[in-house]
C-alpha cells in the first residue's frame, strides 16, 4: 500500500504542536497537548473500550512531531539511496569502459610479443594454440638464459684451460691457428685441445 506523505506531512503540520501526553479517568484514556493552551485547552483525541489504553499510547506516540521526523529521515533514505544509484551507475560503465581498454591493451600487446617470438618454437605441440605470448615470450627469455649461462660457463672453462697452459707467441710471416699453436707446444695428442674439446668448443683450424 502507498502512502500520500504530502498528504502525511500537511496533516501533520496542521495537527497540534508540542509533546502530546496521557489523560484518563475511570473507563477512559485521552491524549491532551502538555501546553494548557494547545487546541485551546481541549482534549486531543479520547479512547474508549478494552483497547484504550493501547490505542492511546500508539496515538500518543505517533504525535505530528514523530510523524515529520519520520518522514524527514526518509526523504533522506530516498535522496541517499538515488545518490548511490546514479554513483553505481557511474561506477558500472567506467568498469565497463576499463575493461573494453584492458582487452584493447592485451590484444597490442599480444600482438607486439608474438614480433619477438620465433614461429612457433616456444608454443606447446603439436598446433601450440594454448600458449599466450606472454608465455612464449617468458619461455623464449628462460630458454636464452640457459644458453647464455652454457656460453658463459664454457667461455670460463676455456680461459681457465689456457691459463694453465703458457703459450709463448712469436711473429712470422704467417698468422697460427690456435689449434696450430697449441700442437706446437704440446703436440697433436694435447690435453689442451682436448679439454677444450671436452667442455663443447670447437678449435678453428683443427
Amino acid at each position: 500500500m502507498s502512502t500520500n506523505k504530502q498528504a502525511l506531512k500537511e496533516n501533520a503540520l496542521a495537527a497540534t504542536a508540542g509533546s502530546w501526553v496521557r489523560e484518563s479517568g475511570e473507563g477512559w484514556e485521552a491524549i491532551c497537548c502538555d501546553d494548557d493552551q494547545g487546541n485551546a485547552g481541549f482534549i486531543i483525541a479520547e479512547f474508549q473500550g478494552k483497547d484504550a489504553a493501547a490505542n492511546r499510547k500508539f496515538v500518543e506516540s505517533a504525535n505530528p512531531a514523530t510523524v515529520l521526523a519520520l518522514l524527514d529521515e526518509l526523504e533522506s533514505a530516498q535522496i541517499y539511496a538515488k545518490d548511490r544509484d546514479e554513483e553505481n551507475q557511474d561506477l558500472m560503465l567506467t568498469v565497463g569502459r576499463l575493461r573494453v581498454e584492458r582487452e584493447a591493451s592485451e590484444a597490442e600487446l599480444g600482438n607486439a610479443l608474438c614480433e619477438l617470438l620465433p614461429s612457433v618454437q616456444y608454443m606447446d605441440p603439436p598446433d601450440g594454440g594454448s600458449v599466450k605470448p606472454l608465455e612464449q615470450v617468458r619461455r623464449m627469455v628462460a630458454d636464452y638464459r640457459e644458453q647464455i649461462q652454457a656460453a658463459e660457463e664454457r667461455f670460463a672453462q676455456l680461459i681457465h684451460i689456457i691459463s694453465m697452459h703458457t703459450v709463448e707467441l712469436g711473429f712470422g710471416e704467417k698468422p697460427i691457428t690456435m689449434a696450430e699453436l697449441i700442437i706446437a707446444r704440446e703436440g697433436s695428442g694435447s690435453d689442451v685441445l682436448a679439454a677444450i674439446r671436452a667442455v663443447g668448443i670447437s678449435v678453428k683450424g683443427e
